[in-house]
């Protein structure tokens, strides 16, 4: 190996040094100011970039928190990774956040990734409570009420019949049936329903 290639080398592995120092760093100081600045209940101190997860057992992380909750109170804050949890360690707690401030405190995390790119924001599971799911929801508890899904009993039965029938006269099309079979009952849900 020449002079020139090792030279290149460790000029290589001091840049990623560097630039894997400069990360480390900015995390650790985006960790300080997010803490100074969210008003989050306390909790045991972790550390930077981990938060508290290396100090969750394996085995029983309940006696764990258990001993946290005695020493933080009501409410406490686990920093788990780059995410935060807040746990309600008490009844009265859990009934004045979750169910009086329900509209405040209910909600769902953002998934980019899976509402809004493969789904094009229409996964009623993944939005974000509001009018458009309030909506979708009525139409979803019209459908699937227990007279709509009687309504579609006798449906269903002749499908599944020609599933199975398929089954046995061309087992190697098994994804193809479950595929028909999946979608063959959408066109006469929605025949006789009236959206709003």
């Amino acid at each position: 190996m020449s002079l020139l290639s090792v030279q290149h080398a460790l000029l290589i592995l001091q840049s990623v040094l560097v630039g894997l120092a400069a990360l480390v760093v900015a995390l650790v100081l985006e960790d300080y100011y997010r803490k100074s600045r969210d008003r989050l209940p306390p909790g045991p101190k972790g550390f930077p970039i981990l938060g508290n997860l290396p100090q969750i057992p394996a085995e029983s992380p309940g006696h764990q928190m258990k001993k946290w909750a005695e020493e933080h109170g009501e409410m406490m804050t686990l920093r788990m990774g780059r995410r935060n949890f807040i746990f309600l360690n008490s009844s009265r707690v859990i009934q004045d956040i979750l169910i009086k401030r329900a509209g405040q405190t209910s909600g769902r995390p953002r998934q980019p990734l899976a509402m809004d790119l493969l789904s094009g924001g229409n996964r009623i599971v993944l939005m974000q409570y509001g009018e458009r799911w309030r909506k979708l929801r009525k139409i979803m508890h019209s459908m699937l009420s227990i007279t709509a899904v009687q309504k579609w009993a006798s449906y269903q039965d002749v499908e599944s019949r020609q599933m199975l029938y398929y089954y046995l006269h061309n087992p190697d099309g098994y994804f193809k049936h479950n595929g028909f079979y999946a979608n063959s009952g959408t066109p006469l849900y929605f025949r006789d329903f009236d959206f709003p």
